[in-house]
């Protein structure tokens, strides 16, 4: 019974995690995506692409500034995803401490009426 607790349990913390590090994975790229965009605006800059720098730009600002907000978005998305499996994970935990408390008492009882 303990492994099996164990077991859950760490499958709970891996769910929880893993709200996070999705979310985190999106931003990132659109992060990348923003800097790359960025980087092309600074070259066509360079080569005096005026209006070219300012397509790129836009979008490279954009992708900077919601970088964080589709964080939010992507963590909160995976929370409402996650969150029935998460209960489920939580009753099986609470279902397992029951067994083992009712295997508990019965070798306290058993002790007991050998005592006796």
């Amino acid at each position: 019974m303990q492994r099996q607790f164990d077991i859950k349990a760490a499958g709970i913390g891996n769910l929880e995690k893993s709200k996070k590090t999705n979310a985190s994975i999106v931003s990132y790229i659109v992060g990348v995506i923003g800097t790359t965009l960025m980087a092309a605006s600074m070259f066509a800059y360079m080569e005096n692409m005026v209006v070219l720098m300012i397509i790129l730009a836009v979008p490279g600002f954009i992708c900077w500034l919601g970088a964080y907000s589709i964080y939010q978005v992507v963590k909160q998305k995976q929370a409402i995803r996650k969150e029935p499996v998460i209960n489920n994970s939580y009753e099986d935990l609470y279902d397992i401490a029951n067994q083992a408390y009712k295997v508990m008492k019965k070798k306290t009882e058993k002790k007991e009426e050998k005592q006796s």
